[in-house]
């Protein structure tokens, strides 16, 4: 049975913003701002752990490097491109902000690489496409 799994993607990415001041204080610092950006990035590195008890009872962990370089191959597992939008509103040091992620981060179904012997046809998570947080600036 699989105990934990952990992915880490490295994406290097590239944005353009638009902000806009809508009140400044005393001091000609923005008090009320509002900011749109759009985003592009694309994968650098890929890794992949797996820790799971085989049928006798004993634990195995694994560690799957390169995976950035099946993205170009016939495995689609993590897709290369990464883009979406962000936007936030705040009020001096405090800011209420969204993010929609318009890629998918996996593939629909698990490559069978990553599977332990005899288990096929595993769906990769649904991860939802939007963020929604509050940032406070220090």
């Amino acid at each position: 049975t699989i105990d934990q799994e952990r992915h880490q993607l490295v994406h290097g990415e590239a944005s353009l913003s638009i902000f806009g001041s809508i009140t400044r204080d005393e001091d000609g610092d923005p008090r009320l701002f509002i900011e749109g950006r759009g985003y592009v990035g694309y994968l650098i590195s890929a890794n992949f752990r797996q820790r799971f008890t085989d049928a006798n009872g004993l634990r195995h962990k694994e560690k799957i490097r390169d995976l950035e370089t099946l993205a170009s191959g016939d495995s689609r597992e993590f897709p290369p491109l990464k883009y979406g939008v962000f936007g936030r509103i705040g009020y001096k040091w405090a800011a209420l902000y969204f993010q929609y992620r318009l890629s998918d981060i996996f593939d629909e179904f698990t490559d069978e690489i990553f599977l332990p012997e005899g288990v096929t046809g595993f769906r990769n998570p649904k991860i939802p496409p939007i963020e929604i947080g509050l940032s406070i600036f220090f």
